[in-house]
């Protein structure tokens, strides 16, 4: 017969085992997060047209990061793909003209939760005022 600490000292490790073995968000894992930008072109308060806007910088922050952690470019079609995630939660965000701001932008910002492994998540547009 085991021993009661023994035992104990079994199942502690494997608890520590198992613990260590999940990942936080971030990079590294196998899961994605795609989307694309569309911008409105808005001048003197009219809208003068609206496309699927390449070259916007998106950037993406992991779990409760105060800061981003990583940023891209979005392609010809205004789509892009953060790749290599681990499950957790993200926040994904655009910056936007603004008039009425006293910075002129703001970030236009949606959150998203991967719940697992290999998960692919598709957000709606970014829309976004140029």
């Amino acid at each position: 017969m085991m021993r009661p600490f023994l035992l104990f000292s079994i199942c502690l490790m494997l608890s520590l085992f198992f613990l260590s073995c999940q990942k936080e968000a971030g990079e590294g894992g196998t899961a994605m997060i795609t989307g694309k930008v569309y911008a409105k072109d808005v001048r003197n308060g009219f809208l003068i047209g609206e496309f699927y806007a390449p070259d916007e910088r998106v950037y993406i922050m992991y779990g409760n990061s105060p800061v981003y952690d990583d940023d891209m470019d979005t392609h010809f079609d205004g789509s892009y793909r953060f790749r290599y995630l681990y499950p957790g939660t993200y926040t994904i965000f655009c910056y936007s003209e603004c008039d009425s701001c006293l910075s002129e932008i703001e970030p236009i910002i949606q959150q998203v939760e991967i719940s697992k492994a290999g998960g692919i998540v598709e957000l709606p547009d970014i829309v976004i005022q140029k």
